[in-house]
């Protein structure tokens, strides 16, 4: 039996991941996990950064020079849906 109105498992997780995703320019981000000390980093760099953790932990994030005007960060846990706390960051030098 197909019941259309369903919604499958999990679906709302990857609807939020792809709704975050939404939000960056993807396509040109490139693995780069040697500018995180725990984690994995997404990045262009001096433009835009992504770092995944499968645990809640302080991280650095080294980044380049480059128009770094607004930093806004999100975090999201996708198993506590509706996620998303946003904090700023402190930055000294270009960490």
């Amino acid at each position: 039996m197909i019941r259309p109105s369903d919604t499958p498992p999990g679906y709302a997780m990857f609807r939020h991941l792809r709704d975050f995703f939404e939000t960056t320019q993807y396509w040109l981000l490139e693995p780069a996990d040697a500018l995180v000390s725990e984690g994995y980093c997404l990045a262009t760099p001096g433009k835009q950064y992504v770092v995944f953790q499968n645990t809640a932990q302080p991280f650095r994030l080294t980044v380049s020079d480059g128009d770094l005007d607004i930093v806004c960060t999100a975090w999201h846990n996708e198993q506590l849906l509706p996620a998303g706390r946003n904090d700023t960051i402190s930055m000294k030098g270009n960490q």
